[in-house]
């Protein structure tokens, strides 16, 4: 068993479960700022956004996982309050630094 992956390695274990486990609909949130040639600047998403989010069925639940080293890997301001925002209106939101937690917290698939 690897020792504290990196969170590229947590998100694409995340996106395969996800994909293993059905019954949502979901995708890789890309957000941040990104230069596509020199000297100019692109800002896409929400600053904070989770790094996957995930539309559980039957009820259309919008989860919002936000991936991280699984040690030392920190959860930013603008992303605790973008969880926050999330729950207070229903939705999940999950800190996952493995796959475990990611299936802790989505559980099996609803019928």
């Amino acid at each position: 068993m690897k020792l504290n992956r990196r969170e590229v390695e947590v998100q694409a274990g995340g996106l395969g479960f996800l994909a293993r486990r059905g019954g949502c609909f979901f995708w890789r949130n890309n957000s941040g700022v990104f230069s596509p040639r020199p000297g100019s600047f692109v800002r896409a998403g929400i600053k904070g956004a989770a790094d996957i989010l995930c539309v559980l069925a039957p009820a259309g639940r919008l989860a919002g996982i936000e991936c991280k080293r699984e040690v030392g890997g920190r959860v930013s301001p603008a992303q605790k309050a973008w969880g926050e925002a999330l729950e207070a209106v229903g939705g999940l939101y999950v800190v996952a630094r493995s796959v475990d937690d990611v299936a802790k917290a989505l559980g099996p698939r609803s019928s």
